[in-house]
């Protein structure tokens, strides 16, 4: 279908994560959080993914130990909020539990932060269930923590007064 159509998302994945959000948890809708990959080395961006470029997931880039975008996580303008997680240049990222139950390094890539936020979000609904897929993402909106990166050129605050960059989203999970 030519090169507009690549990771296009088909009608049917359309019309589920419409349904998902409508009529999901009793109609408050279901949070989808989906990654945004670790491509940002080859100039991928989230905005030419169906997946990450839907209005109705919440999706995650990363941050280091240093609280600045990483050298892999996918920038974009449909970039909702960051989640610390590590940096390849780090010695070590996120510490976790291990399957013997001991601790174990986590590992790189924005599918390490997009559990961290999915873990907030549920201490989210937990605090209030009665939370909306679009309570959830304009909460995620207001309450990240913006990033002062100097070499970030895509910050900007709205007439809402609520920032966004396209290398943090909304900013980092607080």
């Amino acid at each position: 279908q030519g090169p507009c159509n690549y990771d296009r998302l088909p009608q049917s994945a359309i019309t589920g994560l419409q349904q998902g959000v409508t009529q999901g948890r009793g109609g408050k809708g279901i949070i989808y959080v989906i990654a945004s990959g670790n491509e940002w080395w080859q100039g991928e961006d989230v905005n030419m993914s169906g997946w990450t470029n839907t209005r109705y997931a919440i999706t995650v880039g990363a941050v280091g130990k240093d609280g600045l975008h990483t050298d892999y996580s996918t920038p974009g303008a449909a970039l909702t909020v960051t989640g610390p997680v590590g940096d390849f240049r780090a010695v070590s990222q996120l510490m976790t539990t291990d399957i013997g139950g001991g601790c174990t390094n986590s590992g790189v890539g924005t599918s390490y932060s997009a559990p961290v936020v999915s873990g907030v979000i549920a201490l989210m609904l937990e605090a209030n269930p009665n939370l909306g897929w679009r309570d959830v993402q304009g909460i995620l909106a207001v309450t990240s923590t913006n990033v002062a990166d100097p070499s970030d050129r895509t910050a900007t605050t709205n007439a809402a007064g609520i920032w966004h960059s396209n290398l943090y989203g909304f900013g980092i999970i607080d």
